[in-house]
């Protein structure tokens, strides 16, 4: 009995807090007004972006909790109109082993949203097509990172 509860406690141990939020709920940030997105896009667009980001990450984070990052980034590439996201993890640390197998595992995942109809107010001297802005999500995954 005493053996499985050290598997139990290791097992916990090993898990970020992150894994066990609840993102489904979890507020998001007030849109500004200043900058032009489409309707809907907090839960159109953010929402699943970080679900898709808390899967990933809690899905290959290496066992051992010393071999995480201190900070995961991750930036949500959306495309509004086609109702398209790509998903691009960046760790600015040391790269390790450990740290190279959970991107390789995190990989650069594209999937498909709700379509949001988006009319950009930007106009290029060339006439070439403005890029969506991409949406930033910092992962703490150890108190270092938010002191550094």
């Amino acid at each position: 009995m005493s053996l499985l509860f050290l598997i139990t406690t290791l097992a916990q141990a090993a898990t970020s807090p992150l894994c066990t939020q609840d993102f489904l709920n979890h507020p998001l940030p007030v849109e500004s007004r200043l900058l032009s997105k489409p309707a809907n896009f907090s839960e159109g667009a953010i929402r699943p972006g970080l679900l898709r980001v808390q899967e990933d990450l809690c899905r290959c984070l290496p066992r051992r909790s010393s071999k995480w990052p201190a900070l995961v980034k991750s930036n949500l590439w959306v495309q509004p109109n086609l109702g398209k996201m790509r998903i691009e993890y960046i760790i600015d640390e040391e790269r390790t082993k450990p740290i190279d197998r959970m991107l390789e595992c995190m990989g650069e995942p594209k999937f498909d949203i709700e379509p949001m109809p988006y009319k950009s107010d930007i106009i290029r001297p060339d006439g070439s097509e403005p890029v969506f802005p991409r949406y930033p999500i910092w992962m703490h995954l150890t108190d270092s990172a938010e002191s550094g």
